[in-house]
């Protein structure tokens, strides 16, 4: 009995004022989306299994229960890249810090970072990179000199 009806302009008024609060608040990372966490989830799981040559899209749906359209969306927005091409992206990133180190033989890298053979591990340094890893070497060991 007490109260009052609303008409549906301040219904509408009302509902629009909530939809800029909550953009506000995310905007300013106030409040995160589920779809925030689950990136980040997504990319520390990447990166603390780079070494498995069995990392791939389907293992990844399968540990966050996603399907692969959101995983590609997720991986689109958050890494700007589809998931393969992220974790190939990844891979070639450890490579580098581990070729600079010079502590481990190409072979021994190319498993540790999860390639499946050492061919196909420097043909890919080489189009992510634009040249061998072996080069790679001999340009940095040149920097240091």
């Amino acid at each position: 009995e007490q109260i009052v009806p609303v008409t549906h302009e301040i219904l509408c008024a009302a509902t629009r004022i909530m939809e800029m609060c909550a953009c506000y608040l995310c905007d300013k990372n106030i409040i995160r989306s589920q779809q925030d966490t689950l990136c980040r989830e997504v990319d520390r799981y990447v990166r603390e299994n780079l070494a498995s040559p069995t990392l791939s899209m389907q293992e990844i749906c399968r540990r966050f229960s996603v399907s692969r359209s959101t995983l590609y969306t997720i991986s689109r927005t958050a890494f700007g890249m589809g998931i393969s091409d992220y974790i190939r992206s990844c891979r070639i990133d450890h490579a580098k810090k581990l070729l600079l180190k010079k502590e481990l033989p190409i072979y021994e890298i190319s498993r540790v970072c999860g390639f499946s053979a050492p061919n196909y591990f420097t043909k890919t340094f080489k189009q992510y990179v634009g040249v061998l890893p072996k080069d790679f070497c001999k340009q940095n060991r040149i920097g240091e000199e």
